[in-house]
C-alpha cells in the first residue's frame, strides 16, 4: 500500500520551519507534534510502500477477508459487492494495524483518518488511490482463493 512521501516531505518541512505553529489541528498538540517529528525524521524515505498481511479463508460459499486496516466501508462495500463468494466478511484490524485505508477526498479536506491517524500509528501517510489499490487487490485476491 503505497505511502505519499510527498506529502510527508512537506510534513516535516513544515514542522523544521516553524514548529510554534504546529500546536493544534493535525498536529493534535506541541507535546504530540515534537514527538511525532522525532520519530518521523528517522523514517526511511526510501521505503515507499507498506507490506502488511492480507488472508482469505473459505468456509463453503462464505469468503472471509483479514486486512489490518479500518476500511473506509465504501470499499469494504465494494469488496463485498464483487466477491466470488455468496457471501463475505470483510475484517478489519486483523494481524496487524496500519491505520485507516479513506477516500481520496479525506485526504483533500484534511480529515482526520488520512492525516492524523497515520502520524498516531507512526508511520507516514498513505497516498488517496492507496484504499483503491488495496481493494483491487482484495478482489483479485478472493478471485484466486475462490
Amino acid at each position: 500500500m503505497p505511502f505519499d512521501l510527498k506529502l510527508l516531505t512537506a510534513q516535516l518541512a513544515r514542522y523544521e520551519q516553524n514548529p510554534s505553529q504546529c500546536i493544534s489541528g493535525e498536529w493534535v498538540d506541541a507535546r504530540f507534534a515534537t514527538d511525532w517529528f522525532e520519530a518521523a525524521k528517522r523514517w526511511d524515505l526510501q521505503q515507499t510502500s507498506c507490506i502488511s498481511p492480507i488472508s482469505v479463508i473459505q468456509l463453503g460459499e462464505v469468503g472471509l477477508l483479514f486486512h489490518p486496516a479500518e476500511l473506509y466501508s465504501y470499499y469494504g462495500l465494494e469488496i463485498r459487492r464483487d466477491s466470488p463468494f455468496e457471501h463475505t466478511l470483510v475484517i478489519g484490524y486483523t494481524d496487524d494495524f496500519i491505520g485507516y485505508l479513506t477516500d481520496p477526498k479525506a485526504y483533500q479536506t484534511g480529515e482526520y483518518a488520512a492525516i492524523v491517524v497515520p502520524k498516531i500509528a507512526d508511520r507516514p501517510p498513505f497516498t488517496a488511490e492507496t484504499a483503491r489499490v488495496f481493494t483491487m487487490k482484495a478482489k483479485a485476491f478472493l478471485q484466486k482463493v475462490s
